[in-house]
């Protein structure tokens, strides 16, 4: 095997630094939970929450009492922040993969 240079070491570095931290990420998000949005609808002159999302193509809906709102409001900003996050990670590594080649990842992934 060839000696790697200091900056095929550091992208390196970067790149499995990416992959852990998607894993890291994917998983509160699978346990920080609500998935969906906040629906607003006013009934009888007032306004009611629901949290909605799809399930098999149909769109489900649960209500939010005014207690639970912000709560579920804050958990569902982590979510999407957190899948941006991901997004931007992804993106990163795409781009450190096409400086290095796919096949320099592969072959060092265990000596870094």
């Amino acid at each position: 095997m060839r000696e790697l240079t200091g900056l095929e070491i550091m992208l390196l570095d970067d790149y499995y630094r990416c992959e852990r931290h998607i894993e890291v990420i994917s998983q509160e998000l699978e346990n920080d939970k609500p998935i969906g949005y906040i629906s607003r609808k006013t009934i009888n002159g007032k306004v009611q929450h629901y949290l909605q999302w799809r399930e098999g193509g149909k769109i489900k809906s649960k209500y939010i009492n005014d207690d639970e709102l912000p709560l579920i409001e804050k958990k569902i900003e982590r979510r999407k922040a957190f899948q941006e996050n991901i997004k931007e990670l992804k993106h990163d590594m795409k781009i450190i993969k096409r400086a290095l080649g796919g096949n320099l990842i592969e072959k060092y992934r265990d000596k870094i």
